[in-house]
């Protein structure tokens, strides 16, 4: 059996304020990893989050996540691999871009947005400590949704109350990060991408969180597959 050894260091975030108009917040998270057999690993998190009041209940949002390892693969051959903030080498790519409207115990985004920023968080889950593929460990291993460190096109809307919360969203249902060409995270395409539907109904008591929801997708991206023909020397099959 390989031995693993992970070490896990968060530093804290620093906010500057410009007169309670606009905020700023820099997080930075670090990971030194071996197996003490093939080698080590250094992976890092950056990110940025920035806020700017447009008016009295509307706020412009944006924040991008920067990763970055030292080592082109993976110490672990596993399917979730070793970390969960593991990916390639992403320079500022975006997480979150848009605006945001607040209706008394009702908020609307729309946007650039990651489904991590939502759905099925907590104090526990929101820094990735545990390895499932990210908070949607089924529905990202089934479909190349807007999941860490990707993101995508989508509407976004959240019902508040002291305990109850319902969250639902509507994305494009592929996610992106680059900014240019057929991959960029500004594209919209439902007709090849599909789209992703997705509901959550949450519930807070002593400090436990409990949540329930819905997804549903459209398109031809089960397991990644493109839905394309398979073809042979006799016969084509779908």
């Amino acid at each position: 059996m390989t031995r693993f050894m992970k070490l896990f260091l968060s530093f804290a975030v620093v906010s500057c304020h410009y007169g309670l108009a606009q905020e700023l917040q820099v997080s930075y998270t670090t990971e030194l990893q071996s197996d003490f057999k093939q080698g080590n690993n250094w992976v890092n998190l950056l990110r940025l989050d920035f806020t700017h009041s447009l008016g009295k209940h509307t706020t412009l949002q944006a924040a991008t996540i920067s990763t970055a390892r030292t080592r082109p693969e993976s110490l672990a051959d596993d399917f979730q691999t070793f970390s969960n903030i593991e990916e390639e080498n992403h320079p500022l790519a975006l997480a979150t871009l848009g605006v945001q409207q607040q209706f008394g115990h009702s908020s609307l985004f729309f946007g650039i947005r990651n489904l991590n920023e939502d759905y099925f968080t907590s104090p526990v889950t929101s820094l990735f400590t545990n390895s499932s593929c990210g908070i949607f460990p089924t529905l990202s291993a089934d479909y190349q949704i807007a999941n860490y460190p990707v993101a995508s096109v989508g509407l976004h809307y959240e019902l508040q109350f002291t305990r109850w919360s319902l969250q639902t969203s509507v994305y494009n249902g592929k996610g992106y990060y680059r900014f240019s060409g057929k991959e960029n995270v500004f594209r919209f395409c439902p007709q090849s991408d599909g789209i992703l539907s997705i509901i959550s109904l949450n519930y807070q008591q002593h400090g436990s969180n409990y949540h329930v929801g819905f997804a549903l997708h459209s398109g031809m991206y089960m397991d990644y597959e493109e839905g394309t023909p398979k073809k042979t020397k006799k016969k084509g099959e779908k």
